[in-house]
């Protein structure tokens, strides 16, 4: 197997920065550490001592890769550190481009914490409130780009989102921090509290079957992390986790930490890496592996709905990144009827038909940036996309396969290395084309891009997404059809969830997955995780390893 061939992929999963859990050298892609962002937060008040600053957004300006690619040929050579508009190095802001076009930033987590102040203090709401027969003191209100919406938490129930005030429009200015627009339109029930808690210290019973732990030995888990850096030796160990902190910026430009925020571990699944019987064979032939994968994943609370993201390195070099998602939108039964959009769930309770879609962008560099996007319908005959117009693809139940391959580096037999796309579930927008969020979300609509690599093109939604006019977006890249083949390219895929509720949702919905592999391809010259050594066996106590007899299989329901 030539062990020269090599796979780098930048990607970017996570806007946080990741601290470094053991002091190690500075690569070239790793995040800014909190000395970093404060030293973000001095240059530019340095620069601006008198003005009224917000800071959005601080993060790794990334180098060029021609510098990254020398960098990893020699780690000795010094790479200088930038953040966004700052060089780190000479303590100096690189540009102060002031933004025009259409489209502001996200609202920081200080405006969100905040912004809710003057709705609870506005009097024709506090009025509003008394005419529903509602506690003012019950009332949370959520920060939104769309309005303020507001919920009802009496009789202790913490699942807010399920007992929205309804019938008030409501609008603030986060900059004066004063309500200026309101209208109380009409009043609705709310509904109930009693079937709404999903905490276990408030439940009763009767209870469900006990889930077992996990079981972990005391030998630790088979990776290590060196800085941003995880080394793997794909040992079959117990699947202990281990857990790192991530920052981001406040308003003020502090740094802020999130404790806990990814966490790395080994998935034991009891599935099979590989196996194999030969019957015929004398002494009856039987190999078989077991699969353990290197799994990092954070979780991201959007409102109601909650994202477990995963991605899961294995050891045959497959890259299998998946969604979980726990979405919750519910609406009174008044507004809208059962057999529109929704379904009713509950008493008074609708639940909303609804998408999900996650856009991932895939800086595949495989064996050497120069690399191609080939189509092919399951036959000898391979057709490489030329433009990106060629590449924008929206997938159906016809076979296809996709594949990232290197066309000036092949195997001994002569195959271009490569790695294969394994879409999902394929899924499509349910908004029309002139829908505002739509318009913004123009990365839904194809399930497959491949675009030139431009540093300046990282978020397929665009750097301004809040009331944009998707007019910096994924879609209007591509529409210039620009040459992907044999260049340096990006793979953008889009992965997408219908959501139709039904009663099981409620109060609080068992999680839905999606996802999508990457595969190699011709990258090695045989099965990688052919000589993978077969785990010992282990006498646990109160198993005899007999086959013991079953009378009785119980199925709660």
């Amino acid at each position: 197997m030539d062990s020269k061939l090599r796979l780098l992929l930048f990607f970017f999963c996570f806007v946080v920065s990741i601290l470094p859990i053991s002091i190690s050298k500075k690569r070239p892609l790793d995040s800014l550490s909190p000395a970093e962002f404060t030293l973000v937060q001095t240059i530019v008040k340095t620069s601006y001592p008198s003005n009224n600053l917000s800071f959005h957004y601080v993060g790794l300006d990334e180098p060029d890769k021609a510098v990254v690619y020398s960098w990893l040929s020699n780690s000795k050579i010094k790479i200088p550190r930038r953040a966004i508009v700052i060089d780190l190095s000479r303590r100096s802001i690189v540009s102060d481009k002031v933004y025009t076009g259409h489209g502001f930033p996200l609202l920081t987590l200080e405006e969100q914490r905040t912004g809710a102040a003057p709705v609870l203090a506005y009097e024709p709401f506090k009025a509003s409130v008394k005419k529903r027969g509602l506690n003012i003191s019950d009332v949370v209100c959520s920060s939104s780009t769309v309005g303020f919406p507001c919920f009802y938490t009496d009789q202790g129930t913490v699942n807010m989102f399920l007992r929205p005030i309804e019938g008030i429009t409501i609008v603030v200015d986060i900059e004066e921090m004063k309500v200026t627009q309101y209208n109380d339109r009409e009043v609705a029930p709310i509904p109930k509290s009693e079937p709404t808690e999903y905490r276990w210290s408030k439940l009763k019973p009767p209870f469900g079957p006990r889930l077992n732990s996990v079981t972990t030995l005391p030998t630790g888990p088979g990776f290590k992390i060196d800085g941003n850096t995880v080394k793997y030796p794909l040992k079959d160990c117990p699947p202990n986790a281990v857990f790192i902190d991530g920052y981001f910026t406040s308003q003020d430009g502090a740094p802020i930490q999130t404790p806990n925020a990814i966490c790395i571990f080994e998935r034991h699944t009891g599935d099979v890496m590989w196996r194999h019987t030969e019957a015929e064979m004398p002494g009856d032939v039987r190999e078989v592996r077991p699969e353990v994968s290197l799994v990092v994943r954070m979780v991201a609370t959007v409102g109601n709905y909650d994202y477990v993201i995963d991605w899961e390195f294995k050891p045959s070099g497959s890259i299998k990144l998946g969604c979980k998602v726990r979405p919750v939108e519910y609406t009174h039964i008044d507004q809208i009827k059962e057999d529109q959009q929704g379904k009713l769930v509950a008493d008074n309770t609708i639940g909303v038909n609804h998408d999900h879609f996650l856009n991932y962008y895939l800086d595949l560099d495989i064996d050497g940036y120069a690399n191609s996007f080939e189509k092919t319908k399951l036959t000898v005959e391979k057709e490489t996309a030329k433009t990106e117009f060629e590449a924008r693809l929206k997938l159906d139940t016809k076979p296809m396969e996709f594949a990232m391959v290197n066309p000036n580096k092949k195997t001994k037999i002569g195959h271009p290395v490569g790695y294969r796309l394994l879409p999902g579930l394929v899924v499509g927008p349910l908004l029309t084309d002139d829908d505002y969020p739509q318009i913004r979300a123009g990365f839904t609509d194809y399930n497959i891009w491949v675009t030139p690599y431009n540093k300046s093109e990282k978020y397929s939604g665009g750097n301004y997404v809040d009331q944009s006019h998707g007019d910096d977006t994924l879609l209007q890249w591509t529409d210039g059809n620009r040459e992907i083949e044999n260049k340096d390219i990006v793979l953008w895929y889009t992965m997408g969830i219908h959501h139709a509720p039904c009663q099981e949702d409620f109060p609080v919905m068992p999680t839905v997955s999606g996802g999508f592999e990457l595969r190699p391809t011709n990258f090695f010259e045989y099965n990688p995780v052919l000589k993978v050594i077969p785990p010992k066996h282990v006498q646990w106590p109160n198993c005899t390893g007999k086959h013991q007899p079953v009378s009785t299989l119980n199925i709660w329901w």
